[in-house]
């Protein structure tokens, strides 16, 4: 074939077979709840579409003939040509370019396209799976027929499979339905984010923990449990930034109170972790351990603080209480558009519930206020960060306790 007639038809096949791979992989990662959504609102195409997505297995062998077929005759047209051109040393050379043409146009680009624009993809590009059905339906039937063959001498099974946007949407309408509770929508959406949790969004920081030291008395002790509202502390040498392990409170009382043993005899070895360990790992940790409590450390050594089974467990089924708890409101509504809140009251739920979208780095809104001032504030100190002016209602010399929370008319 002359050079002039093939670079027109290489160039073809190289659309036909970046168009097979690009709506192939568009198909498997469409969310077929949108396109319900773009079905029941009559959007052109969706109802096709969404009839393809869901049978996708039942289209996958065109896709896969489509682009087979167009790569082999690219490999195959390349090589005859450049073979009468540069006799022997062409087959090399046109197995080389082959190779990176298909590569980049006929997997990579396609691949990009069709995840990042799925929906896009399937809705405008029906009328080539349309075509090619027809086109390839008796290659299509001979695969199909093999297939089937396999699946029945290898006692194969089709699965079907959801991403996680899906099964969100799932659960969306579930509940819109009334099929689930909010309760229940809730703790289904907090699995999904529980893998992404790390220590540091759910740890109790240094400042807040309250620990004993080995020389502490039986009343400092007992005082101490019933301040803490833990049945577990952590007992300390020197200062708090030398854990030696945890003392459990039936221990405690049943041993050292009673004088059958001393302190250090029912010290246990503390579990130590960093801030930015997972919290799925953490549990593994705590379980292989069976410790109900773990120690965070910082990169030198020092105690950020305490992490415990209920942390976790409040991150997937809200918090827990008990009859030792104190309930302290995290964010008191003032008026339309003035909030009192904690200092360790959680950045994005104050975002969340002033229905703002802004991203910060920090966990509490006291570290976000001594970022934003770039010191430890006082009592009476005001800032403003976009439409939202923090004013301090309390503060000590390490960290903001409360502050007043005004969201500003733009």
């Amino acid at each position: 074939m002359k050079i002039e007639i093939l670079i027109p038809v290489i160039l073809a096949l190289l659309i036909l077979s970046f168009m097979f791979k690009m709506i192939d992989k568009a198909y498997t990662e469409v969310n077929k709840s949108k396109l319900k959504q773009l079905a029941a609102a009559n959007r052109k195409n969706a109802k096709k579409v969404l009839d393809i997505a869901e049978n996708i297995n039942q289209h996958q062998s065109m896709f896969l003939v489509g682009s087979t077929i167009s790569n082999i005759t690219i490999a195959v047209l390349l090589a005859d040509t450049l073979n009468n051109e540069l006799d022997n040393v062409g087959i090399f050379i046109s197995l080389i370019i082959s190779l990176v043409l298909v590569i980049l146009f006929g997997v990579i680009t396609p691949n990009m396209i069709g995840i990042k624009r799925s929906e896009e993809a399937t809705l405008k590009t029906l009328w080539f799976v349309q075509l090619f059905n027809v086109v390839l339906f008796p290659i299509i039937f001979i695969v199909k027929g093999y297939q089937v063959i396999l699946q029945k001498v290898f006692k194969l099974k089709e699965t079907s499979t959801f991403t996680e946007d899906e099964l969100l949407d799932i659960v969306e309408e579930a509940e819109s339905e009334g099929s689930i509770n909010e309760n229940e929508s809730n703790l289904i959406r907090s699995v999904f984010d529980f893998d992404e949790l790390k220590v540091e969004d759910i740890f109790t920081p240094r400042v807040h923990v309250v620990a004993v030291s080995k020389s502490s008395t039986n009343n400092e002790i007992t005082k101490a449990f019933k301040k803490s509202g833990y049945s577990r502390l952590p007992v300390y040498e020197n200062n708090i930034d030398h854990i030696v392990g945890i003392i459990n409170h039936k221990d405690f009382y049943n041993e050292v109170v009673l004088g059958k043993a001393k302190l250090e005899d029912i010290i246990k070895p503390s579990v130590v972790v960093t801030e930015y360990m997972k919290v799925s790992d953490l549990l593994a940790l705590l379980k292989s351990n069976k410790a109900h409590m773990a120690i965070v450390n910082d990169e030198y050594g020092g105690t950020l603080g305490v992490v415990t089974m209920e942390d976790i467990l409040e991150e997937l089924v809200g918090d827990i209480w008990d009859e030792h708890d104190e309930i302290v409101e995290q964010m008191t509504k003032i008026s339309d558009k003035v909030y009192k809140v904690k200092g360790n009251a959680k950045i994005e739920d104050l975002f969340e519930e002033l229905e703002l979208e802004y991203e910060v780095d920090h966990t509490t809104l006291n570290g976000f206020l001594l970022e934003l001032f770039g010191y430890i504030p006082k009592k009476g100190e005001a800032i403003t960060y976009e439409n939202l002016e923090f004013k301090i209602l309390v503060a000590d010399h390490k960290q903001v306790i409360e502050a007043e929370v005004t969201v500003i008319e733009q």
